[in-house]
């Protein structure tokens, strides 16, 4: 469930592979993989006896600069808000609110620097 979770916030731009840590031990290129690749990636290097570190390491995600604008905008903040009650009266459906807001372009370039 977690990594179907991941593929549907990569595959809606929401989250992005951070470049600076994606595996430590730069074995593979993140520019050349599909987010299923990475996926798969990901499942492949998860096992039961990863340590704490090596899990951390392995890869970490941000959210997409227009996720985090967008919400803003309708008033979320980290801090202050209850995100079920934030979703129930300021956003409704998620995922309709998500295909609505994200970037319309075909290749969406990831909005980090």
């Amino acid at each position: 469930m977690t990594l179907e979770s991941l593929q549907y916030l990569m595959n809606n731009d929401i989250i992005y592979v951070l470049d600076s840590n994606w595996m430590e031990n730069k074995e593979y290129n993140k520019t050349d993989l599909s987010n299923q690749s990475i996926i798969s990636i990901i499942n492949e290097k998860w096992l039961p006896n990863i340590s704490d570190e090596e899990f951390y390491n392995l890869v970490w995600f941000k959210f997409q600069d227009w996720y985090t604008t967008k919400l803003s905008k309708k008033g979320l903040t980290y801090y202050s808000i209850n995100w079920n009650e934030f979703i129930n009266e300021k956003i409704g459906d998620l995922e309709q609110w998500i295909q609505h807001n994200k970037p319309k372009e075909e290749n969406t370039i990831d909005n980090h620097n």
